[in-house]
């Protein structure tokens, strides 16, 4: 079995969108909303390009995204560092990872993270170590895509080939569900909340949970 975790609201908690704000009104003098739910693809490159776009009124070129991107990594960086944003895990979520990790069982994430901001919030929370491969936004946006990428990067660190039925995958959003029935994985949502909660089932999930805490309704060794 391997066991796949998308990292936003599915292991951690961060409001990063203030720091895309910051590097928004640094290099734009625009501080726009962020509305996570009504972007697709709901990836880093993904918004960026959205969000400018809106601003510029044309399609935003790909060195201008990157370089939103980088500027956002530089004050992601700096703001959780000094602790102007808190990353938080959520909660039972360092304890199940280990426990996995006792178990030998393998791990990956899959997000629409790009892998500088995915690996520097991980190392924040103290959840960098957990994963030794894994799958990120930048070569492709669509989470199917990403899901699958990952897998391949899990057969490869672990040698160890990885059928869609024996994949699990752990995440938040709605646009998750969605990527799990393109490629036959099973799914476990992490609601903490009864909105959250509702929105998963909508989608067609089944199976949630609010916390780590709570009994893991997937067999493990």
């Amino acid at each position: 079995m391997l066991l796949i975790f998308d990292i936003d609201g599915t292991l951690l908690e961060v409001d990063e969108a203030r720091a895309f704000r910051r590097v928004f009104r640094e290099q734009y003098g625009y501080v726009p909303e962020f509305y996570w739910e009504g972007c697709r693809p709901a990836t880093d490159v993904g918004i960026t390009r959205h969000v400018l776009s809106q601003f510029l009124g044309r399609e935003a070129s790909i060195a201008e995204v990157e370089s939103l991107l980088d500027r956002f990594v530089v004050h992601l960086d700096e703001m959780t560092r000094t602790g102007v944003l808190a990353v938080r895990e959520v909660e039972g979520a360092s304890a199940f990872l280990d426990r996995l990790r006792r178990a030998g069982v393998p791990t990956a994430v899959a997000t629409g993270c790009i892998e500088p901001s995915a690996r520097l919030k991980l190392a924040r929370a103290g959840l960098d170590g957990f994963f030794p491969c894994g799958a990120f936004c930048r070569g492709t946006e669509e989470r199917s895509q990403i899901l699958m990428s990952a897998v391949q990067a899990a057969a490869k660190h672990y040698e160890q080939l990885f059928s869609p039925s024996e994949v699990v995958y752990f995440g938040d959003g709605l646009w998750d569900v969605e990527a799990v029935s393109e490629v036959g994985m099973r799914f476990v949502g992490v609601a903490p909340t009864p909105e959250r909660e509702q929105a998963l089932r909508g989608a067609g999930a089944t199976t949630i949970i609010r916390s780590y805490l709570e009994p893991l309704p997937v067999e493990l060794p």
